[in-house]
């Protein structure tokens, strides 16, 4: 039998310990910093594109598609009817820091964009308008002939006796 006992691991030295010390260390930086410290950390991600939100509105006669597009050209936004399925597709520009400017913040979405909708039915691919303004687009599409309501006349018989 040995005699010799051993001692408990010094608490100090875990390497779990360790990690936590570093990301608490990184934390700290970023928060301080901001994005300066992330790409620092190599942790910085390109800032990416938002997703293009829409609202479709069904009429008697038209498909009316409203896109929020804040900050973006019009001239530089493509839209594509193939069938019936609606794309939106552009770009927007960022924030661009100059020599001697530090970009401390990035928040709003910069980047290529692509949305495409399923229409709720056949459009008349040459009654298409898209109109922007105020940075909202709004694409308004005739339905095909088949697909509008229209009112059918019920006419009324004479009865026969007899």
């Amino acid at each position: 039998m040995s005699t010799e006992q051993s001692s408990p691991p010094n608490p100090d030295n875990r390497p779990v310990d360790k990690v936590r010390d570093v990301v608490v260390e990184w934390i700290e930086t970023v928060a301080g910093q901001g994005e300066k410290a992330l790409q620092a950390l190599g942790l910085a991600t390109p800032a990416r594109a938002s997703v293009i939100h829409a609202d479709v509105l069904e009429t008697t006669n038209d498909v009316v598609v409203t896109f929020d597009l804040p900050g973006v050209d019009p001239q530089a936004i493509d839209v594509v009817l193939v069938g019936n399925m609606l794309t939106v597709k552009g770009e927007r520009a960022g924030t661009v820091a100059a020599t001697g400017q530090v970009l401390h913040r990035r928040e709003r979405p910069v980047g290529k964009f692509e949305r495409s909708i399923a229409l709720p039915v056949s459009v008349d691919s040459t009654q298409v308008s898209a109109d922007s303004r105020h940075g909202v687009l709004v694409v308004r599409l005739g339905k095909e002939a088949r697909n509008v309501a229209r009112q059918i006349q019920v006419s009324i018989r004479p009865t026969v006796d007899g």
